[in-house]
This record gives C-alpha cells, sequence and structure tokens, in this order.
C-alpha cells in the first residue's frame, strides 16, 4: 500500500460512566467492530480508550491487555489502542481537547509518511541507478 493512498485516522471511544465493568468487554468488542466496518481497506487506526478509573479497577491488567491484543490482532486495520486512564468519562469540553490533540497527531503522522515515502524512493532510485 502506498502512503499516498492510505488513510490515518484516530478514534476516540470514550467509555460512558454507566457501562458496568461487565459489559465493557462486549461494549468494546462492538466498537472496535463497528470501527473496523467503517474503515477502507486502505485504513490505519489508532484507538484512543479514554477508561475511567473505576472499570481498570474491575479488571485485571492481564484481561485488560489480553482484549486489547485480542482487538487489534482481529481487526486488520486497527493498529493501536492508546489507553488512557480518566477518573470518569470525558465531558464535551474535555472531547473538544481531545479531538484537537488526535487531528495534530493525524496531521504528523501524514507528515512521517510523506517524508519516509520520498526517502524510500529516492534510495530506490539511488539502488537502481547504481546497478
Amino acid at each position: 500500500m502506498s502512503h499516498e493512498n492510505m488513510q490515518e485516522r484516530v478514534v476516540i471511544i470514550n467509555v460512558p460512566d454507566d457501562l458496568s465493568p461487565l459489559k465493557f468487554k462486549s461494549f468494546l468488542r462492538s466498537e472496535a467492530t463497528d470501527i473496523q466496518a467503517r474503515s477502507s481497506s486502505n485504513s490505519f487506526v489508532i484507538i484512543r480508550l479514554f477508561l475511567p478509573e473505576r472499570i481498570i479497577f474491575a479488571l485485571t491488567q492481564r484481561k485488560l491487555d489480553v482484549l486489547l491484543k485480542d482487538i487489534v490482532d482481529k481487526h486488520p486495520n486497527i493498529y493501536r489502542i492508546v489507553l488512557v486512564t480518566v477518573p470518569q468519562a470525558l465531558n464535551f469540553e474535555q472531547m473538544q481537547v481531545v479531538m484537537q490533540d488526535a487531528q495534530s497527531t493525524l496531521a504528523a503522522l501524514a507528515k512521517n509518511a510523506k517524508r519516509l515515502s520520498r526517502q524510500q524512493d529516492g534510495s530506490f532510485r539511488q539502488d537502481a541507478s547504481s546497478a
């Protein structure tokens, strides 16, 4: 897949305060399945998961790690899940700040992808001319 055709996305999942720890796994799996279904074949998705502390305390670290790894392994377009622990679900203003940060992350990813593409093109041309 060429870097020019790649679609980088940062998806924010703000786990609701009223979600029980028992329902968290199915909630997250459902969200991941929905994200994968809406992704094109050339999408590169990073999920930022804002998880209230009370849910983290109800799960073991191992169970949480296995859940996140399983999601990344199962969904080819989901590249990574970044876990952010929060005291409670984010409010609207906090979500706005997070969205701005996500836009900055996307801009940095796009810049790096273009730089890497230019470097690879240059090294390929140089290698081809040396042969």
